[in-house]
């Protein structure tokens, strides 16, 4: 969830300021893009179960799925 708040004052009939807040990923939730699908191994003879199977091995890992962050602005129009 990604939220933005600004605030805009006018100063006559020409100029004018805004203030600016933005929020991305408020809740900070992790954002799994893979995970272990791999359930056994076989390794000559034997078949072992996986233990990390269902795990995920990547969170987070591009910039559509960044932690949170926060950020602050200011802009003047003239």
């Amino acid at each position: 969830m990604d939220l933005r708040l600004s605030k805009k004052l006018k100063f006559g009939d020409r100029y004018s300021a805004e203030f600016l807040g933005e929020a991305f990923n408020i809740f900070n939730h992790m954002n799994i893009t893979s995970a272990n699908t791999t359930g056994y191994i076989i390794s000559g003879t034997t078949l072992t179960f996986n233990s990390s199977f269902g795990k995920n091995t990547n969170g987070n890992s591009n910039f559509a799925y960044t932690p949170r962050q926060i950020q602050a602005g200011f802009r003047f129009f003239f």
